[in-house]
C-alpha cells in the first residue's frame, strides 16, 4: 500500500501523473476556500475542474501564466472547453526539490480527421 492509497486528495497532485502526461478539458475555474492547517487562516485559491473524472486542480500563479499564454487569455472564464496537457516535474518549494505539476506550452495535438468519402474513393 501507498500514501497516496490511504490517503486520498480530493485534488490532483503530481503523484497522480506517473503515468506520463494528462490531458484535461477544462470545465470551470472557481474560488474555493482552503484553510492553512498550521496558521488555521482561510485563504481563497482557483481551483480549475475538468470533465470527466480528472480531479481538479488547485492553480497557482506559473499554471495561470501558463495556461493564459497557451489559450491566448488571461481570462479563466474563456477556458472553458480548451485541452491543456498537465505533467509532473521537479520544481523548487520553499528552497527544497519536490513534485509539481506543470502545463505543457504547446497545445494537446488534436485527432487526425478521418478522410473524407471523396479521399477514400480515389
Amino acid at each position: 500500500m501507498r500514501m497516496n492509497d490511504a490517503f486520498p486528495s480530493k485534488y490532483l497532485r503530481a503523484e497522480d501523473l506517473e503515468e506520463g502526461d494528462l490531458i484535461a478539458t477544462i470545465s470551470e475555474a472557481v474560488y474555493e476556500e482552503f484553510t492553512d492547517p498550521q496558521t488555521k487562516r482561510v485563504e481563497q485559491k482557483v481551483v480549475l475542474h475538468f470533465q470527466g473524472d480528472t480531479k481538479p486542480m488547485v492553480l497557482n500563479k506559473t499554471n495561470w501564466r501558463a495556461i493564459a499564454g497557451l489559450l491566448g487569455t488571461d481570462e479563466a472564464d474563456d477556458w472553458t472547453g480548451k485541452k491543456i496537457r498537465l505533467y509532473a516535474t521537479e520544481v523548487e518549494s520553499f528552497g527544497q526539490m519536490v513534485l509539481g505539476i506543470r502545463v505543457r506550452l504547446k497545445a494537446p495535438a488534436k485527432a487526425a480527421a478521418a478522410p473524407s468519402q471523396a479521399a477514400r474513393q480515389q
